[in-house]
Formats: C-alpha cells, structure tokens, sequence
C-alpha cells in the first residue's frame, strides 16, 4: 500500500500543477474506488509543501470534503495509509490504477460557473474588452444598414455587378476580422487568469489584432475542410451532363440525394470535431495551422463533443427566444435600426457563449497533459 500512497500522492502533486481543481481530482479518486480517507490524507500530503496547513482538516476547507481523521502523534502517512486499508472492509472493491484515467465530466454549468471566476479574476480588463466588442456589433450592423440604404441610388447603371461584388467581398472581409478580434480579445483575459496574470488592455488589444489573421485562416481552413463535400455534389452532375447516357438521369435521381446526405451529415459531424480550431490558433500561437484540426480533434477525444452539441442547441434556443421577445425573426432583427438593446444583447450572449468555449478548451487542456 505504501507504493499506491505513495503513488497517490505523486499523482495528485502533477494534476494540481497542471490547473486541475482540487474537487475534481478527488472526485476522479472516488470514481476509481479509491477510500476517501486515504484521499483526503495523499491530498493534504501533496498540498503541504506549498500551503502547509497544520491540521488535515484543511483539505476539507479547501475542496468541501468530509472532515479527516486527526493524525496521531508519531503517525507517519504511510502509518496512516496502512491503517486505512486495515479499516477497509474486506468486500470493498480494490483501487483502479490512476494511470490513464478519464477526467470528470465537464458540464455546460460547470463551464458557465467557471467563465464567471475567470471573468472576476481579470474583470477590469475584461468589461472594457466587452464593451468594446458590443461598439463594434453594434458598429457592423449600422454599416451593412447604411450600405443597404445608399447602394441602390449610388450604383447606377455602369460597372454595377462590379460594384455590388466588391462591397460584398469588402463586407464579408469587415465581419471576418471584427469576429476574430473579438473573439480574440474576449477570450485572452480569461485563460490568463490561471496563471493570476492581470493582462492589461492595451496587451489584450494588441495580441488580438496580431492573432485575427491567424484566426481568419484557421477559420477558412476549417470552412473548406468541412464543406468540400458540397463541391462534390455540386460537381457530380456537370460530369453526368458533359457525358448524359440514357441511365444518366435515373443514376442522378439516386445519386445526388445519398451524396447530400452523406455531405451534411459530415459538415454537421466537422463542426463538433473541429470546434476547439479558433481556440487553439488564439491559445496555441506557434502551431502549424495544419495541425489546427487534428489538434481541436485531440482536446475533444476524451469528452467534449456531446458539450458542443448541447451547446449549440442550447444557444440556437437562446438566441431563438431573443427573436421572439423582440417581436420578429433573427433577420426581421438584425435588419431594424432601432433594435439597439437587442443587437447589445446578442453580443453579450456571443461573448459569454464564446467564454464557455474559452473554458472548455481550458478544461481539455488539463485533461490531456
């Protein structure tokens, strides 16, 4: 027993090193049928070089565990260790190994409880990122309101297919990089928070605009993987038309669905996989974009995809109820002038939707170190 303690210890010594919450790394014991309290003991073993508390009740305070046993005079831990097996019932189930184990499930509440202490913790910095996040949503929507006014009585007859393509492209390209700076800029102050650095906003700013390019990209890069196959689909029948036999038309009606299909299904299926690729271009700097996807892929594989998936629905629901408080649909919405509160809410909904993701990434980062 004293290798298992000792063990013990040395894993609980590596996961709090890693920013795993104390909570959830007894509660991964637990689950492993290790006796609570021996994992009380190896908690307040590994915790006494760096907070030294003088009784073991402390632990208690720390992570709301049940009180410990005092420890008797002379008593070393593996005294104590030793005299806890011998306290365990002989039908209680032997500990799984901890090596290789699978973290504790990470909620849409945990990750929304979380969002909130980070946001605490860098608040300064972090309101006035928001803030400036809401001017320019609101900043974006009154220029698409204003170019949809004047086009029509500024475009005239000559070059106006020319005109219209280039105020799309230049719109498209002012979403792009408003989305990722805000994205950016509203995620930084609260992955820094772990490490108890207060970023300042002129930092925040300034690595925002350095990674919305890479953003950009990655975001593309993403795109393009996830939908090539309605390129496919699209593709399919120009060959059939270049090359139309008599069966032609009877294989196009039973091709074209199943292929729609399978396109959708995997778009839907590249999106869950690949939802972390933002965060690793913002987090995770000097990374190949290459590499972005199988990266977000690898936070994902030991649990995170049923979070997007029920994170997307609950904002789609969310946003859904947003519309009809305000009396229309998103598009009746976005294209009213004076709905000034509902496009603030919206970006304020984004941001926090947008923090939850922030701590998933955060949360999987602990997991797979």
């Amino acid at each position: 027993m004293n290798d298992q303690f000792t063990e013990l210890v040395s894993y609980i010594k590596r996961h709090v090193q890693q920013g795993v919450p104390l909570e959830h790394i007894r509660t991964n014991l637990l689950q492993h049928n290790w006796q609570a309290e021996l994992v009380d003991h190896a908690i307040w073993t590994a915790l006494a070089p760096q907070s030294a508390p003088s009784q073991p009740s402390a632990v208690s305070e720390l992570i709301g565990a049940p009180q410990l046993a005092s420890q008797q005079p002379g008593q070393s831990m593996q005294g104590i260790a030793q005299s806890n097996q011998e306290t365990q019932p002989s039908h209680a189930q032997q500990p799984t190994p901890i090596i290789n184990d699978r973290p504790p499930k990470y909620t849409i509440r945990q990750a929304i409880k979380d969002f909130f202490i980070a946001a605490r913790g860098n608040l300064k910095t972090f309101l006035l990122v928001t803030v400036i996040s809401c001017i320019l949503a609101q900043l974006s929507s009154t220029i698409l309101l204003v170019l949809a006014w004047a086009l029509p009585w500024h475009v005239g007859s000559v070059s106006t297919i020319a005109m219209i393509v280039g105020v799309g492209v230049g719109l498209t390209l002012w979403y792009a990089i408003m989305t990722a700076f805000i994205m950016a800029s509203t995620s930084l102050p609260l992955y820094d928070v772990d490490d108890h650095k207060h970023t300042s906003l002129k930092s925040v700013l300034l690595t925002a605009f350095r990674r919305a390019k890479r953003i950009i990209i990655a975001n593309l890069f993403m795109l393009v993987v996830a939908t090539w196959p309605i390129f496919v689909v699209i593709g399919v029948p120009l060959l059939y038309f270049f090359n139309m036999t008599s069966d032609g038309g009877m294989v196009m009606l039973v091709l074209i669905p199943i292929l729609s299909i399978l396109a959708i299904i995997w778009m839907i299926t590249a999106f869950v996989l690949f939802a972390l690729v933002p965060y690793v271009a913002i987090f995770e700097p000097s990374m190949p974009i290459k590499q972005l996807l199988r990266r977000s892929q690898h936070l994902l594989s030991l649990g995170g995809y049923w979070f997007v998936v029920k994170g997307v629905l609950l904002s789609l629901g969310i946003y859904l109820l947003i519309a009809i408080a305000s009396g229309g649909s998103l598009s009746d919405s976005a294209a009213n002038s004076s709905n000034f509160a509902g496009n603030i809410i919206t970006a304020i909904l984004t941001v926090i939707i947008n923090g939850v993701m922030v701590m998933l990434y955060r949360n999987r980062m602990s997991a797979r170190r």
